[in-house]
């Protein structure tokens, strides 16, 4: 049993913070701090071998660990329990997924050369037809694709066609003679969802339509015209649409997520042991430590 008064005593605390000081990773440091020494020479064995083979890559400039990763266990935790992930939350999931994969794939050219190393790093669980399941919906810029089903395709080209005609029905409007000198800006605005024209105080009657908002000072009252209201009534309803659809696709990928969280916890375990790993290289070559041969 570890003596943590010894262990005190020693300043094993600042040893630590320093190997936690070369991790790439949240996960990874976190995983450097809870290091504790041990007796059973079989591990010690074990584990410094492992710390050689990383200085010896790192002599071969050899990446263990090219870059930090993003540790998405309590997003899987929440889908795990029922939660919808955002489509950021997914893109998240499938970049470390990726990650992951890049990582076992690249350093299998060395498993004979680093046999320790490798025996953690294949144990990485493939994830590809998760990979493949969020890719097909969500964007590399976090949002839901417009083709990530065909409804949603559809009502995404419904909503484009629609929200045209209001501007152009809106612009035709700004620059008829008779209604400019009642617009505050000669301007299209959104507010609160719906596409409304600034118009002066005082002139909403020249524009026959419903009053949506009026400015802070009182000056500009923000109106829909008659002409676009049903257009407009058209849109919220598309963009509900568009909604629900979107939310179907989250929740059904948040399922697959949830389904998936023992694969991902073991992913992120992996990632962060090789990272401490790695660290340990750094550190070691920091102090220009030598190996302990050990009898």
């Amino acid at each position: 049993m570890t003596n943590l008064y010894h262990l005190e005593k020693l300043e094993f605390n600042l040893i630590l913070e320093r190997l936690a000081s070369f991790t790439r990773s949240e996960a990874g440091k976190n995983l450097a701090l809870s290091v504790l020494p041990i007796s059973n020479y079989s591990n010690v064995i074990k584990l410094q071998s492992e710390t050689m083979e990383a200085i010896h890559a790192k002599r071969q400039k050899v990446q263990l660990l090219g870059t930090g990763f993003e540790d998405v266990r309590d997003l899987a935790a929440q889908a795990e329990r029922g939660a919808v992930l955002t489509a950021v939350d997914l893109l998240s999931i499938m970049k470390v997924a990726k990650y992951g994969n890049s990582r076992r794939n690249s350093l299998s050219e060395f498993s004979d050369i680093y046999p320790n190393i490798w025996a953690h790093i294949r144990q990485i669980a493939g994830l590809e037809t998760t990979i493949q399941s969020i890719d097909m919906v969500v964007e590399d810029t976090g949002i839901v694709k417009d083709n990530a089903s065909s409804e949603l395709e559809d009502i995404r080209y419904e909503l484009r066609e629609t929200r045209d005609s209001i501007i152009q029905k809106m612009e035709s409007m700004i620059r008829s003679p008779h209604l400019r000198s009642a617009l505050q800006e000669q301007i299209v605005v959104l507010r609160d969802g719906r596409y409304v024209l600034p118009v002066k105080a005082g002139h909403q009657g020249t524009i026959p339509g419903i009053v949506h908002d009026t400015s802070s000072s009182g000056a500009t009252i923000f109106m829909q015209p008659q002409s676009t209201i049903r257009l407009g009534n058209t849109l919220r309803e598309l963009q509900s649409m568009e909604q629900r659809e979107v939310s179907r696709l989250l929740r059904e990928l948040s399922q697959i997520i949830g389904r998936d969280r023992a694969k991902i916890d073991q992913l992120i375990q992996k990632l962060a042991y090789l990272d401490l790993t790695q660290a340990k290289s750094e550190l070691g070559a920091t102090l220009q430590a030598e190996e302990l041969y050990l009898e």
